[in-house]
């Protein structure tokens, strides 16, 4: 693939704000996102925040 359609798709996504500002995940994120896995078939169990996130590191940046 052509280097300027890469830059000019990864411009486009900044620009968009798709990536996030910073690391930190926040419960109700964690929880949509593993709600979403599971309606779509990827996971099929509840996977609690507090055992799978661990922020200290994010908190920091």
């Amino acid at each position: 693939m052509d280097g300027s359609v890469v830059d000019a798709a990864v411009q486009r996504m900044i620009d968009s704000n798709v990536y996030p500002a910073n690391a930190v995940i926040s419960p109700q994120a964690f929880t949509t996102a593993i709600d979403i896995q599971k309606f779509v078939g990827n996971i099929t169990q509840d996977m609690p925040y507090a055992q799978i996130v661990d922020g200290q590191f994010a908190a920091k940046l």
